[in-house]
This record gives structure tokens, sequence and C-alpha cells, in this order.
């Protein structure tokens, strides 16, 4: 009898080849056996020679497991949950929003409340009633599901932010982004004061800003407005005109018409 094909594909961009040993080994573990899941290594430990953006530009046609994970080399499977809840929470999903293509453990609805669902150094969090429905994702943990084309924009590049454009693409196309009940433990917390960090928030912003007439955005590391109209961008800049604008953006994401990636 032949043996099922692996349901995962584990990938990971790593520059630190014991802490992506340590992750490994955390999956295993839990359940993630070669006969049920496929692991890639993107190795950035001479040089950055691979980005996130590029590499899930590239999923979609790489390989025939249903799910794809894109987590960081430093989150570990050390709380419980395996293989078998990850499964479950799969099959929650497709059987309850049919057109979702990313889920993870933190994220921001689309107004001011954040969902985590993590272990990391700020503290220790527990949602309730999941999967619950987000605007935007955290970057450590991401489970893709294949049949939908997670989706990078293309030109956009680095290392920060890239899980809020596939959310965005995903959201703009019809689908659907969550957190999930699948507990781990993230070992840091990032670095938004970067100016990695800054540059690739640029990117993005400069990007997206020409789908919409207005909109705000907000992820677990910042927050920003778009809009294709250079007089609103320039009022923005009035601390008094950007808070007024702010609490008037909190909900009307993706429903702009002008959302046409």
């Amino acid at each position: 009898m032949k043996a099922p094909a692996p349901r995962f594909h584990i990938v990971t961009l790593a520059n630190d080849p014991a802490q992506y040993a340590a992750m490994r080994q955390s999956f295993e573990a839990a359940g993630f056996t070669p006969d049920r899941a496929r692991f890639t290594l993107f190795d950035n430990s001479r040089e950055n020679q691979h980005d996130p953006y590029a590499i899930l530009r590239g999923l979609p046609t790489d390989g025939t497991e249903p799910y794809v994970v894109f987590c960081h080399q430093d989150v570990r499977l050390d709380l419980g949950h395996g293989y078998d809840q990850l499964v479950s929470q799969a099959a929650l999903l497709d059987a309850r929003y049919p057109r979702w293509v990313a889920a993870g453990n933190a994220g921001f609805d689309g107004g001011e409340r954040m969902f985590a669902h993590l272990n990391e150094p700020a503290g220790q969090f527990r949602e309730t009633s999941l999967p619950l429905k987000t605007r935007t994702l955290d970057e450590n943990f991401l489970l893709l599901r294949r049949g939908k084309a997670p989706f990078c924009s293309p030109g956009l590049h680095g290392f920060h932010l890239y899980a809020t454009d596939v959310c965005l693409n995903a959201i703009a196309r019809g689908g659907s982004a969550h957190v999930i009940d699948f507990l781990l433990t993230h070992l840091s917390s990032g670095n938004p004061a970067s100016r990695s960090f800054a540059e690739a928030r640029e990117r993005l912003v400069a990007h997206w800003n020409k789908f919409f007439l207005v909109a705000f955005v907000k992820t677990p590391c910042t927050e920003f407005s778009l809009t294709a109209s250079r007089l609103i961008r320039f009022l923005l800049l009035k601390r008094p005109v950007r808070t007024l604008f702010l609490d008037f953006l909190r909900n009307p994401l993706i429903r702009n018409p002008l959302c046409t990636p």
C-alpha cells in the first residue's frame, strides 16, 4: 500500500544553522516526520542571498503538499501542539472559510484589536473562539494554502512585512487571513526600529498606496495609512488631521473600491 504524501511543506529562511536545527528538531518531535512533512531550508548563513518575498512568490509552483508552513528559525513547538493540531486547524479553516489563504498566531482585525496566541518575550498570549479573521499577520509562523496561491507583490523585497503583503493580496482577491489555535514559542519579538524595517515599510506603503483612496493598516509591529491621493498624504503629515483620519479609517480597509491589484 502506497504511503500517503506529506501534507505540509515547511519552509524556513535561516542565517543561524544551530537555531534552524533546534527549530526542525522541535517540529519533528511534535509529529512533523518525513512521511508527514517536507522541510526546505533557504540558507542565508553566509550572505543574504534569499529574500522572503521572492521565496513566497515561488511557492505556488513548488511541490504538491496542500499546506505550506513558512516560519522563522527561532520558533519552537514546545507547548503541546503539533502535527495533529495543525491538521485539525487547517481542516477547520477549509470547512468554515473556503477562500482562506493565510493563517498565523498574531494579527490585527480591521481596527485596533490585536489577536495573539503564542508565547514570546513580551508575554504569554491566549485567544479564545479561534479561528479569528484578521487583516494582517505576524511573520514568525504562517500557514499558507497552496491551492489558493499565496501571493507577494511583484517588486517588493526585504525581510519584513511580507505577511502583511500576503494578507492584503489575499483579501483584495476575495480570500481571508486568520489567527488559529496553534501554540508555539517565538524566541524574539523582532526589531521594528531597524533601518531595514523602515525601508521595507516605505516600499510596502509606496506599492499599496495606489490601490486605495484612503485606508488604515495596523500590524503587530507598525501601523500606516494608505492613499492614492497626494493631497491626502500631505494632510496626513499634520498630526491633528492624521488623528481625525485614523479615527475614521479604522474599519473600511479592503472595502475600498480602488483595491484592484
